[in-house]
């Protein structure tokens, strides 16, 4: 049996979130909370030659996609042990302007499994981020700060910087409230009383009547 995380207490501590969120673009911190991995590494091969792989297991036909090779610098979430991980995109979508991501750059993916195979797909909301760009730094620290949260949520809510602890407490609001596509299979579980007890104390701490905090990896401003 899956667990989807929920409580009634984090329903309440969600509307300043969403309501901060209706004003900024997709972010990458959100992307991370969405997301089953989160990596940062080079793109150290792309397949000459199309996969055909079903779009799901019970799809009665194959889709051609183009197979990349990511060497993992940095495993944020979800890559515990794994030293390169295998990124699929549609066909082509590589070869043409505005590529999601190109060999040799380094990037930092936000991945979801493939439903019928080992590989892995960008997310379909937050393209890769080009590391060698500007400001890509200091996203790429924030979606750390972000997934260390999802690992370790008590650790993330005491850190010494309260720009950390709030962003660490919207990304929890932001994970646990996610509902899958296909719930079927999860149940809802309550959050230890002292994680909650620490998400709201930093949810109280933040300035929410800011322009700038906190900007949840929106580090383009």
């Amino acid at each position: 049996m899956l667990r989807l995380v929920a409580s009634l207490a984090l329903a309440a501590a969600a509307v300043p979130v969403l309501a901060l969120g209706e004003r900024l673009p997709p972010q990458p911190v959100l992307a991370a909370t969405q997301a089953d991995m989160v990596v940062a590494g080079t793109v150290v091969e792309i397949a000459a030659n199309p996969t055909m792989a079903k779009s799901h297991p019970d799809a009665d036909n194959e889709t051609a996609c183009t197979v990349a090779t990511v060497r993992i610098e940095s495993a944020l979430l979800g890559a515990k042990n794994l030293t390169h991980v295998r990124v699929a995109v549609p066909a082509g979508s590589l070869d043409r302007a505005g590529a999601p991501f190109h060999q040799d750059g380094k990037f930092l993916f936000f991945l979801k499994q493939h439903s019928a195979s080992l590989m892995m797909l960008p997310s379909s909301t937050h393209a890769p981020v080009d590391l060698n760009k500007p400001g890509a730094r200091d996203i790429l620290r924030r979606v750390t700060v972000t997934t260390a949260a999802m690992t370790d949520p008590v650790k993330a809510l005491t850190a010494a910087d309260p720009e950390d602890r709030t962003l660490a407490a919207v990304a929890l609001v932001q994970r646990y409230r996610r509902i899958p596509a296909a719930p079927k299979g999860y149940e809802a579980v309550d959050r230890p009383a002292e994680e909650s007890r620490l998400l709201f104390a930093a949810l109280a701490e933040a300035e929410w009547t800011s322009s700038d905090t906190p900007e949840i990896g929106n580090i383009y401003r």
